[in-house]
């Protein structure tokens, strides 16, 4: 089932950031007269009516306790006229009723909510700064050259599917399980291409003041492991949404539409394998999962889950060999893909390769591969049409090269005394904080002094950094979109 989210800007939590790091999902506004309306809630005595969407009566066995079902509000296809409101049963839909119902959903997006306009004038100022080209500095020049490579169409369309196309015939070419490995290990032979096994720091569980390398799988076309096992509607959504997208793009590097429907369902069996033994999304809701993924191991002990796997080998490619201790969150996964890992399943292997490979691609490619990943994404996420290039290419610019990005915007916009400002902001909050704490009957003295000490050594990053990452070594002049996407993947990695 395709849904659209809305947030109203009536929640809980705020977001105060006035640089670029604006609404995650910037989108346009539509008019608003600020009028609201005054709904009418039901009176006490009366029982309050179920709120159902118009498709679908929920089931009775969903109410406990009296009361009426919970319907999530910041669905828009839960929203419609004539609603049934209740300050008890659900404030948010009560308080924001007219909001929800009215706003719309521009072209392009799937999320949507009151702040936007917030991001969409941060945007507007940023895009401004991208395409002016007297603006100096590194900083500057490195977002103008990759904002500048991204909307190159002529130059994307002429290079078509050809950055992509050396490395799908490499990996038709290999022939064994050994020329896997050398393949994989090879990070520059192998750029972009899934090695079946995820790599990378995350902060220790048992200390968060160091990291620790961390391996697992590269996660599932279907989204949640336990699709394999018992397909839902979700699920089915994301089969045919990857689909589409591989017999769209992998014609485009050699292959036939019929070829592209069984090396996709081929990975979707290889996909089904790794399953069985993987934590689901319910797996990871669960009370004890921080317990269930917390094993360590000595590196030695690590690769002796999957023998026949090249793991040392590979993260010793990628720079990670000298971890001391190594976290495997799912230990049974690390020894189903070594049992997969054989010459036996050989052309199973290198499809799993090129299907999420070309995939993963697409959105870096032509436009014509471009337009395919669009219409993947809102197959996925219930939107409809495209957001404008200059969205699109700002958002990307502003994923990729944050630090950048918000060092060129400071340089043009004084945001000093934002900054302040929202630093005394959140003093006072802070401060408040203390004296609840402080009154509070039901804290032990032990929780209450914990709590306090906490609140004390909290650090406010407001607006931007004290301390800038550094860039200084990284030069996107004249290089296409693919080429700056790689610089700026390797300078991840290595920074990882």
């Amino acid at each position: 089932m395709k849904k659209k989210w809305i947030a109203a800007a009536l929640a809980a939590v705020m977001v105060l950031n006035t640089g670029c790091r604006g609404n995650e999902t910037p989108a346009a506004e539509p008019e608003q007269t600020g009028e609201t309306s005054e709904p009418t809630e039901a009176p006490a005595d009366q029982e309050p009516a179920e709120t159902v969407t118009e498709e679908e009566e929920p089931a009775d066995e969903a109410v406990t306790g009296g009361g009426s079902p919970w319907i999530d509000s910041d669905l828009k296809e839960n929203i419609s006229d004539g609603m049934t409101l209740s300050l008890k049963d659900d404030f948010h839909l009560y308080q924001n009723y007219d909001w929800l119902k009215d706003a719309q959903f521009p072209d392009g997006y799937a999320q949507y909510g009151a702040f936007t306009q917030v991001a969409l004038d941060t945007e507007a100022k940023a895009t401004a700064l991208l395409q002016d080209d007297t603006l100096t500095g590194h900083d500057a020049e490195l977002v103008r050259s990759l904002y500048n490579a991204i909307l190159d169409w002529d130059a994307r369309d002429a290079a078509g599917v050809s950055p992509i196309q050396a490395s799908v015939d490499d990996i038709r070419s290999l022939s064994s399980i050994e020329e896997i490995s050398e393949f994989i290990c090879d990070p520059k032979r192998s750029y972009g291409v899934p090695c079946f096994m995820s790599f990378y720091n995350s902060t220790n569980i048992n200390d968060s003041t160091s990291y620790i390398l961390m391996i697992g799988g590269e996660g599932f076309l279907l989204g949640d492991a336990a699709e394999y096992s018992q397909r839902t509607e979700m699920g089915d959504l994301y089969y045919e949404a990857q689909l589409y997208l591989a017999q769209e793009m992998l014609p485009k590097v050699g292959y036939t539409k019929d070829e592209a429907k069984a090396m996709f369902d081929s990975v979707i069996d290889l996909e089904t394998k790794l399953a069985e033994v993987s934590l689901t999304t319910a797996d990871m809701m669960s009370p004890d999962y921080y317990d269930k993924i917390n094993n360590i191991y000595k590196p030695d002990e690590a690769w002796a889950l999957a023998p026949a796997f090249p793991g040392e080998k590979l993260i010793n490619a990628f720079g990670f060999g000298k971890a001391k201790e190594i976290m495997v969150p799912e230990p049974e996964w690390v020894k189903r893909l070594n049992e997969i890992y054989t010459d036996d399943n050989l052309e199973q292997l290198k499809n799993y390769m090129v299907v999420k490979y070309v995939e993963s691609m697409s959105p870096f490619l032509d436009s014509s591969s471009y337009d395919v990943y669009v219409n993947m994404s809102n197959m996925l996420s219930g939107s409809e049409g495209r957001v404008s290039d200059e969205s699109m290419a700002f958002d990307l610019v502003r994923s990729a090269l944050t630090t950048p990005m918000d060092r060129a915007y400071l340089e043009r916009y004084d945001e000093t005394e934002a900054k302040k400002r929202i630093t005394e902001i959140c003093k006072n909050v802070a401060a408040a904080y203390r004296d609840i704490l402080a009154e509070e009957e039901w804290l032990s003295e032990e929780t209450r002094a914990a709590a306090i000490e906490k609140l004390d050594n909290l650090k406010i990053n407001a607006v931007y950094p004290d301390k800038w990452e550094d860039y200084s070594k990284m030069d996107l002049t004249g290089l296409s979109y693919f080429e700056c996407n790689k610089v700026i993947s390797d300078f991840s990695m290595k920074k990882n």
